[in-house]
């Protein structure tokens, strides 16, 4: 993925934060995530993005989405310094996006749904290529079990169990057509779920078993949306700790957000939320 698409599932992310129910790839597979789940009437938002590196404001971003019936229509990201615009419109059925796609870089993105809403395909394409595919599978539950991915670099398996009575994920994935099992994870939630504990497994042979290389400690303010994350190794040492401090309006949204790490400032997003009188 590059810079630019980085950014932009930046963005996208952090419109989204303010969902009010957890679900799993929230917190993990980040990037599928739908485009809704704000509160009130809105008519469009204005987002800019500003990240830093030695305290200087290295690159800005400008988001513009304009909404319908609740839902994004358009959106546009201008980019100042290189004075380049990119427009995305939005395709719906009865609730879901189908299509989002991208002027003038060709690129669209292709949902696919089952009859309880749930994202089952996600196709990436750009210049009528195929940059990547993405199945989902859910249980009975309706939570996520399994996830194939492929592309022309990569093809893999992931698959998700979850713990109804302890209330946590094991999360496997296996390189195709290999089968080799790289590393899994487990996803413990507490507290309401606002502690989510994210624990990262490797295989190794000469234990013939599985060892903790790292875990992360995230922090959810009511909303839902991540306020700490902590890193640690797998001797309990704090690696990094990021914090995110959040403005919100009456509603509920969210009007900014800056993102910490280590104590330094690194990025911040603004919105600016025109609401329909």
């Amino acid at each position: 993925m590059n810079k630019k698409l980085i950014l932009i599932s930046v963005l996208l992310l952090f419109l989204v934060s303010s969902c009010k129910s957890l679900r799993y790839f929230d917190v993990f597979d980040l990037n599928d995530l739908k485009l809704e789940n704000f509160n009130g009437k809105i008519d469009s938002i204005k987002s800019t993005i500003k990240l830093f590196a030695l305290n200087k404001d290295t690159t800005k971003i400008v988001m513009t989405y304009y909404f319908k019936d609740g839902k994004i229509i358009e959106s546009s990201e201008y980019y100042p310094k290189i004075k380049t615009k990119n427009t995305y419109r939005y395709i719906y059925n009865e609730k879901d996006l189908l299509e989002n796609y991208g002027m003038p870089n060709y690129s669209n993105n292709l949902f696919e749904y089952d009859k309880n809403g749930n994202l089952i395909r996600h196709r990436y394409i750009v210049s009528n290529e195929i940059n990547f595919d993405k199945k989902f599978e859910y249980d009975k539950n309706k939570n996520l079990a399994h996830v194939h991915f492929q592309s022309n670099k990569k093809n893999w398996e992931t698959y998700y169990n979850y713990n109804y009575k302890e209330n946590y994920y094991l999360v496997t994935t296996q390189e195709l057509p290999t089968n080799n099992r790289n590393s899994y994870f487990k996803i413990s939630f507490s507290n309401q779920n606002k502690t989510i504990l994210i624990e990262k497994y490797i295989y190794d042979d000469s234990i013939l078993g599985k060892k903790l290389v790292q875990y992360f400690i995230i922090q959810l303010d009511k909303f839902g949306n991540m306020i700490e994350r902590k890193y640690f190794n797998h001797n309990n040492s704090i690696v990094k700790t990021q914090e995110f401090i959040y403005t919100y309006d009456k509603k509920g949204n969210v009007l900014k957000k800056e993102s910490i790490d280590n104590g330094k400032l690194y990025e911040i997003i603004t919105n600016e939320i025109s609401y329909k009188n």
